[in-house]
């Protein structure tokens, strides 16, 4: 259905084209009508940095970094900063303060000035009003928060740029130096998710009914004396419970995607070195299955020491095991360069295949919002260590010769790593074009690299891009 609707809107293109000269007002007007879109971004990721003035002076420590992210009107945010914090023996340490916010953005479509066309063509000044409620934790204290944030938000092809201003109110305040109002001002980094370049649509997908039989064991006592003695019985219970369900499954689909764009990888923790990479991808999206083909250079950090070292007496190092967090004197990071071939699948439709067929989306599509999960395995060129301490190779040499029962392998000592396959056990949020990776690497020739780390990707549906280009440059001409 959806692919006969394409193909009636580029036979409506074609014939505006050929027949524009025997009806010239026709072309003007679908030309008008085109040009007078203001598209706006409808799913979005915001990355926005502001100063920490809802703390008091004292308490700063640099800025505070928020990412949000907007599907149509609703926004969920996380954030972070770092302050001072008096511990209890008067020591002060610096103190990562991080606050989660859920709310509603609301455009102000009729004030909106400019024109913009398939998140690719034009520009688009839009003011929003936007509100959350959320939660700031700073280790076991904590405040509720609310903001009230009009914002002005100029909306370019595939990224944007917002500027807010944070009305602040804080409630149950267990945070010192937290003020209970302030105003934040904040300017923010905008992605496009391409929904309106996507041809997004909420489908029907079908109707589901049935009932989910759940089988429960409960346990109970008795106590009662009998004499001097006290019995005490235990009683097993089993029983089984049949829950009914009834409703109608509905998902945004964009249909099959492939598409190539840059992502970054970072990490930067205290027990391992800094993690910063670049690379390209090359992504395909049908159904429920998800591959990427991948390559990247940069750095990865590596630790001190793993959890378990590899010895003569237990040989056999498990190229799965991660850093000792606890242990972090002496860290760096490898230069490096990476290849990799990603597979993964969609985590919530296996869920909804519990539900049977009816619920499932199709092979042949590909929804614009996805909870992907799975395996990557490639090959790691790795350099020669480079340590944060300018005395670090002394260090790890000292320590590896301290101890006689240590192997002369990766896991003991970053020295040596070497060139080497590495797989990757990984957890991606994907809306449209945008993504975010959740990911642990293990490298077998180089132990101690073996981290977490994230990265933030953009995928160029250049198919689609094609497409619409014709379309535009079809009306203008």
């Amino acid at each position: 259905m959806k692919a006969m609707k394409h193909i009636l809107f580029f036979a409506l293109i074609y014939t505006n084209v050929v027949f524009s000269q025997d009806d010239g007002s026709q072309s003007e007007s679908g030309t008008n009508k085109l040009f007078e879109t203001k598209e706006q971004m409808m799913a979005s990721v915001n990355i926005g940095k502001s100063p920490m003035n809802f703390m008091q002076k004292d308490f700063r420590v640099g800025n505070f970094t928020n990412i949000a992210y907007n599907s149509q009107w609703a926004m969920v945010s996380f954030g972070y900063g770092d302050i001072k914090f008096t511990n209890p023996d008067l020591s002060v340490d610096t103190v990562r303060l991080k606050e989660i916010a859920v709310g509603g953005s609301f455009p102000i479509k009729k004030l909106a000035i400019g024109h913009r066309i398939y998140d690719m063509n034009g520009y688009l000044i839009l003011p929003i009003l936007s509100g959350q409620i959320g939660v700031l934790n700073l280790r076991e204290q904590k405040s509720y928060s609310a903001k009230i944030s009009p914002t002005l938000s100029f909306q370019f092809p595939f990224v944007g740029i917002d500027l807010k201003m944070h009305t602040n109110f804080y409630f149950k305040n267990q945070i010192p130096g937290l003020k209970n109002f302030s105003f934040t001002p904040e300017i923010s980094l905008k992605f496009d998710g391409l929904y309106n370049l996507l041809d997004a649509e909420k489908d029907f997908i079908g109707h589901v009914e049935g009932t989910i039989t759940s089988r429960h064991t409960g346990y109970s006592t008795e106590s009662k004396r009998e004499g001097n003695y006290i019995i005490t019985t235990t009683y097993k219970n089993e029983w089984t419970e049949v829950t009914p369900y009834s409703f109608d499954r509905y998902a945004t689909l964009i249909g099959p995607m492939v598409a190539i764009g840059p992502y970054y990888t970072f990490q930067n923790k205290p027990y391992a070195g800094t993690t910063k990479l670049f690379g390209l991808a090359y992504h395909l999206r049908l159904g429920l299955l998800s591959s990427d083909i991948m390559v990247d250079a940069g750095k990865i950090g590596f630790g001190d020491q793993l959890k378990e070292e590899s010895t003569f007496q237990n040989p056999n190092s498990k190229n799965f095991v991660g850093l000792d967090k606890e242990k972090f004197r002496n860290i760096g990071s490898y230069s490096t360069q990476r290849a990799q071939v990603r597979l993964g699948i969609d985590i919530y439709e296996i869920f909804m295949s519990r539900y049977g067929a009816a619920a499932a989306v199709s092979n042949e599509e590909g929804k614009f919002t996805r909870f992907i999960g799975g395996l990557g395995f490639g090959y790691a060129n790795v350099g020669a260590p480079k340590y944060n301490l300018i005395n670090g190779e002394q260090l790890s040499d000292a320590d590896f010769d301290a101890n006689s029962n240590l192997l002369s392998v990766s896991a003991n000592h970053p020295k040596f790593a070497s060139n080497g396959a590495f797989t990757s056990l990984y957890f991606s949020f994907e809306a449209g074009a945008i993504r975010i990776t959740f990911e642990a690497n293990r490298y077998f020739r180089a132990q101690l690299a073996n981290t977490k780390s994230i990265s933030v990707g953009y995928m160029f549906p250049y198919n689609r891009i094609k497409k619409k280009m014709f379309i535009i440059n079809s009306f203008k001409n």
